[in-house]
């Protein structure tokens, strides 16, 4: 006789059918070790086959939740719109703009910077320090102030203004400008640094690609020297392939402001800025004709 313990007695009286109150603690019964090995690893056998001949692990079932009746609030409320994601984010403007500056250092005269840009006003700005959040990190290294030389307006969407500028920066890359241009004279002019050599870009890309040919582009200068150098820009059009046939270019109109606060997206700006004022104005008035302080002090 072996006094068993805990382990083994749950173990035989699964075995014998029987459970664990069915004897006491003190149980023993005769039993050599071989057969008590032998019952052992027919239990092992059962329990490995199956979990049910276990009867001290129970089976968890799965949590099921109930549905709640919605209410009368949100049986009538109106449907709202999914989420936006990233993918369906779009710019809530329709002024699209491509710069070109230059830096107003002695010790970097040639260096240029292209850009794109819904508000020409607080881009400037950014590239030059005053708002303190924003602008290229390539500005923000060396070339401040920066001056602004030329934008290009009239772009229908965000997308055409980025590939236009990507254009612009990677004059010698681009398919199209290779296309209208030629290879070697695209990646000559690609090469060149300055003011007037980026104002030579400007002019070709708009005069000899046929992809922004369909837009009412036009450009916009602050001072009448950037505009006389690129309206007396030249570039090699013996390898051109538009217009080959009447030998015409596109004329692109150039505009001379004095400031900012005459381009389009000004007055857009202004507007938006006034409804913006109205609004918030409407909005204090209503908080403070809700307030039961308010209403007391008015009825005395």
């Amino acid at each position: 006789d072996t006094h068993m313990c805990p382990y083994y007695r749950r173990r035989i009286a699964v075995l014998l059918g029987l459970t664990t109150s069915s004897f006491p603690p003190t149980f023993s019964f005769s039993l050599s070790p071989p057969s008590l090995y032998l019952a052992i690893a027919t239990f092992q056998r059962r329990s490995s086959s199956s979990s049910n001949n276990m009867p001290w692990k129970t089976k968890k079932t799965p949590r099921t939740v109930t549905a709640s009746r919605p209410t009368d609030d949100e049986d009538n409320a109106l449907p709202q719109p999914p989420p936006q994601t990233k993918a369906t984010r779009t710019v809530r403007s329709s002024h699209f703009h491509c710069y070109l500056l230059r830096s107003c250092d002695p010790q970097h005269p040639y260096q240029t910077y292209i850009g794109f840009t819904v508000n020409p006003h607080n881009r400037i700005r950014q590239h030059n320090g005053i708002l303190k959040w924003g602008g290229a990190r390539r500005t923000k290294r060396s070339g401040r102030p920066w001056e602004l030389v030329a934008l290009v307006h009239g772009f229908p969407n965000s997308t055409t203004a980025l590939q236009f500028e990507w254009a612009w920066q990677h004059f010698g890359k681009s398919l199209h400008v290779r296309a209208a241009l030629g290879d070697s004279t695209a990646r000559a002019l690609g090469r060149k640094r300055g003011v007037k050599a980026k104002l030579t870009l400007l002019k070709a890309l708009l005069q000899e690609c046929d992809k922004y040919a369909e837009y009412p582009l036009s450009v916009y200068f602050l001072k009448e020297p950037f505009r006389h150098e690129y309206e007396t820009a030249t570039y090699d059009t013996t390898t051109t392939t538009r217009h080959a046939d009447d030998g015409a270019s596109t004329i692109i109109p150039t505009h001379l402001v004095t400031s900012l606060q005459e381009m389009p997206f000004w007055n857009d700006r202004a507007t938006k800025k006034k409804k913006k004022n109205e609004k918030e104005n409407n909005n204090n008035n209503n908080n403070n004709n809700n307030n039961p302080e308010t209403k007391k002090m008015c009825h005395r």
